[in-house]
């Protein structure tokens, strides 16, 4: 519950994200003014070699099994999986 005459204010800082991924919620709504709370070297990428935040347009389309509530992709799927290959293999 608030305080009377407490002015509420928001985390200056994305404390848990990679710097890459907090500059996203950071333009988008909070104007510059989100800190980061780690550095890029202590938030490495999750997959060796792939940088740490990666948008890829793939086209394809969703396909769910008839009563299914899940869907899947299998032009994502495979770009995926050709993304955490090595080079040359």
């Amino acid at each position: 519950m608030a305080r009377p005459h407490a002015t509420p204010s928001r985390s200056p800082a994305a404390r848990s994200c990679h710097p890459a991924l907090a500059a996203i919620a950071n333009a988008a709504f909070y104007g510059g003014s989100l800190l980061d709370g780690c550095s890029a070297a202590q938030r490495g990428p999750l997959l060796p070699g792939l940088q740490p935040l990666v948008f890829c347009d793939v086209r394809g389309r969703e396909e769910a099994a008839a009563g299914s509530r899940s869907a899947a992709n299998r032009a994502e799927a495979a770009a995926v999986v050709q993304a955490r290959r090595p080079a040359g293999a």
